[in-house]
């Protein structure tokens, strides 16, 4: 039997509901939740759900380009992900007198740069992404144009038996049988083009190019054990923003933005008395 096409499995990997934009209504204020790459906006109903529950409208954001959207993803550009949060957020602002921006990973990075441009009132980043700490990223403006495919880092040594691999796995391709060898090297084979990730590579840079024009209430929320956004990175984005965050880590690794993580308990607290914090002093000054 010959191997499953990696595309062939991404075509069904996000028919569930949970995979698609949500809007949770309220009258508090505005909550923009942006998932990261590869994620959709189920990674952040956890959060969405504790913000509606203190009245807020949360606003679950599907990226161009990724869930049922995913075979479009090659061909997408940071400009289209900026784009969708833009018309979301704007839409937001229009109808609250207070708004608040959360990221996640990539999201985070977006986030920074789209809260520089419309200047929220409360900005939330969680394990904000915005650059990999090897020789080969930096070179990926000039590897695109060489290099047609390069495989997805965080699949080249997975292995199949640990439960957290098996869960994340679990949650992108459900119902695939893991313990398939045709499925597992179909997995490890899984590639994108060189010029996706050049335009993951620019919403980093250009996200901490911006930093310095945030005025938002800012939380950033690390995960102590991320090795792929790693706490040293987080802290050293922070320099870039003009007024010191709200930083904490909390017990867990990148996806601290789900309920089943460790520091779930700490993350959700974090989140809510940020939230709570803008109801009650009201909409900041805009930028001078």
């Amino acid at each position: 039997m010959s191997s499953p096409n990696p595309a062939e499995l991404l075509a069904h990997a996000f028919d569930s509901p949970r995979h698609e934009p949500f809007d949770l209504p309220g009258t508090a204020g505005g909550a923009l939740l942006v998932h990261g790459f590869m994620g959709t906006p189920r990674d952040m109903r956890p959060l969405a759900a504790a913000l509606n529950g203190q009245g807020w409208e949360t606003r679950g954001l599907l990226l161009p380009g990724f869930g049922r959207e995913v075979s479009s993803l090659p061909d997408r550009r940071m400009e289209d992900w900026a784009a969708a949060i833009r018309a979301a957020l704007t839409d937001l602002q229009q109808r609250h007198a207070r708004t608040l921006l959360a990221g996640h990973s990539l999201g985070g990075g977006l986030a920074l740069q789209m809260a520089a441009e419309l200047q929220p009132d409360g900005l939330i980043l969680l394990a904000p992404f915005w650059t990999v700490d090897i020789w080969l990223w930096r070179t990926l403006p000039v590897l695109c144009h060489f290099v047609r495919d390069i495989r997805v880092f965080s699949l080249q040594k997975l292995d199949f038996t640990d439960p957290e691999t098996r869960r994340g796995l679990a949650a992108f391709l459900p119902g695939a049988d893991l313990d398939d060898p045709a499925i597992q090297k179909a997995v490890l084979q899984f590639s994108l083009p060189t010029r996706l990730f050049n335009q993951v590579r620019r919403v980093g840079q250009t996200g901490h190019q911006r930093a310095p024009e945030v005025r938002s209430k800012t939380l950033v929320l690390q995960g102590s054990q991320d090795t792929l956004v790693t706490p040293l990175l987080t802290r050293k984005l922070i320099m870039a923003l003009p007024t010191p965050p709200r930083y904490v880590e909390v017990a867990g690794e990148h996806l601290i933005n789900e309920d089943d993580c460790p520091g779930w308990p700490m993350v959700q607290r974090e989140v809510l008395d940020l939230a709570a914090s803008l109801l009650k002093q009201g909409s900041l000054p805009a930028a001078g």
